[in-house]
């Protein structure tokens, strides 16, 4: 994992980061543990007693097991903790509705990384409002490594990475949700990871972060080998030409030149 010492780090792709129990309607998931080592397991919340789903790879979902998340169901980290930066990796099984809520404050409020503006996608700039977790800093919610865009390329369907710095002053320390039960506004769709930082991630580490999560979990993945100019590689000179490995739509350099 290429950023160190998450406070929360759940992982779907690790057997040891679940718990589930058997039932007529598959793998229910009741506790999803976490694997930092700080013990700030979430578990399920939700008024008709069903937990969300385990939900098994296929070609419909993701590469690894995910946590199936549908009206009415939630899940709360045991403790209360300081929080900064919110990494997820997510799939949208129905289209958001205005202010779908996928991350925030366990209790009732609407404070949150959410889909502000639903099938229009996420709030940007002046369009963010105080419930917004990166309201006044706009520029530090990545769509799958695009931090301008409102929308990601195949939305709402495609997989996507979701990386936002929750800006200062407003529940710098609390006990985090995933998806809600305030006023029907919760997430419908999968989860393969969420990972929870007590402080703001740099540019290097975002574009890292994106990047692993991204071939991990196969969000949009599609590389190709393109030249370019041999003075953005640091070679200088001669019209010289060499080749890297663009990681696309994330504009990633890998390869032999590095990150």
């Amino acid at each position: 994992m290429p950023v160190a010492n998450p406070r929360v780090w759940l992982d779907c792709s690790n057997t040891a980061s679940f718990d589930f129990v058997k039932s007529q309607g598959g793998g229910m998931c009741s506790v999803w543990k976490d694997i930092s080592g700080n013990g700030n397991h979430a578990t399920s919340k939700h008024r008709l007693h069903k937990p969300p789903v385990l939900c098994l790879p296929s070609a419909d979902t993701f590469p690894h097991n995910s946590v199936e998340f549908r009206r009415g169901v939630s899940m709360v980290v045991d403790s209360f903790i300081p929080v900064k930066t919110v990494v997820m990796v997510v799939k949208h099984t129905r289209p958001p509705s205005p202010c779908q809520m996928l991350f925030g404050e366990a209790m009732e409020s609407d404070f949150s990384v959410r889909v502000g503006d639903g099938g229009n996608g996420y709030r940007r700039g002046g369009n963010t409002d105080g419930n917004d977790f990166h309201h006044g800093i706009a520029d530090k919610l990545w769509l799958n490594g695009d931090n301008r865009s409102r929308k990601w390329d195949g939305f709402p369907y495609k997989p996507v990475v979701i990386i936002c710095t929750k800006r200062d002053g407003r529940a710098d320390v609390m006990r985090p949700q995933l998806s809600s039960l305030f006023m029907d506004r919760g997430f419908e769709g999968l989860m393969g990871e969420v990972l929870v930082f007590d402080r703001e991630l740099t540019t290097v580490e975002v574009e890292r972060m994106d990047h692993y999560l991204a071939e991990k979990w196969l969000v949009g993945v599609e590389k190709k080998e393109t030249a370019i100019a041999a003075e953005e590689l640091g070679a200088g000179g001669g019209g010289a030409r060499g080749t890297r490995m663009l990681y696309n739509p994330h504009h990633i350099h890998q390869g032999a030149h590095g990150p």
